[in-house]
């Protein structure tokens, strides 16, 4: 279960000392609690937390630095698994999921890196290596080893341009798949620094 991690009452916003830019960053003593954070402007890395208020409007001034995503230690899961189950979890869907979309799904299974995220956007684990099964405009259709107890979702999305794409995303369903795999389908809420 993913508790909700409030940074104490006595915090500051953060600007950033490098390029003078206010950051949507709370200071804390509670460094352990706190994660590691990049200003999209300038690179410089900040130890924070995220402002709950403005990071969802101010969320492009930062990213979560690449580190937090780290997912070298999972296991691969071969392409043709990935493809079975985008299959598996595009049939799942109920019809009235469907209805109420506003953009057409494209299945692209791939693989990306997720962090859980609690009530406060504050990152509440390491990142874990998941299946993309679909995208469209307003959501992703993920495919995770035992579904997830997070309100909120980072996803790390590989790109062609230099940097991957960083989206938060609201946990809006799940449903089991086949054993470990639980179909999770996100709505994406903002973007992260480009």
């Amino acid at each position: 279960m993913v508790a909700t991690t409030t940074p104490e009452p006595q915090t500051t916003n953060i600007t950033c000392e490098s390029c003078d830019v206010e950051l949507p960053l709370l200071t804390t003593s509670q460094l352990d609690q706190a994660s590691l954070w990049v200003c999209a402007n300038c690179g410089a890395n900040q130890i924070a937390f995220p402002d709950v208020d403005l990071l969802p409007e101010f969320g492009s001034l930062v990213r979560i630095h690449e580190e937090q995503f780290d997912t070298s230690d999972a296991p691969g899961i071969p392409a043709h698994i990935r493809v079975h189950l985008a299959s598996i979890a595009n049939r799942a869907v109920p019809q009235d999921v469907v209805n109420r979309r506003r953009s057409a799904r494209v299945v692209n299974p791939m693989m990306i890196s997720v962090i859980e995220l609690d009530t406060s956007f504050v990152i509440a684990g390491k990142g874990l290596s998941v299946i993309m099964t679909d995208v469209s405009s307003e959501g992703a259709g993920l495919a995770m080893t035992d579904g997830t107890t997070a309100p909120y979702l980072a996803l790390h999305i590989p790109s062609s341009s230099a940097k991957p794409i960083q989206i938060i995303a609201r946990v809006v369903r799940q449903q089991a798949l086949i054993p470990p795999y639980v179909a999770v389908g996100c709505e994406f809420m903002f973007r992260l620094g480009s």
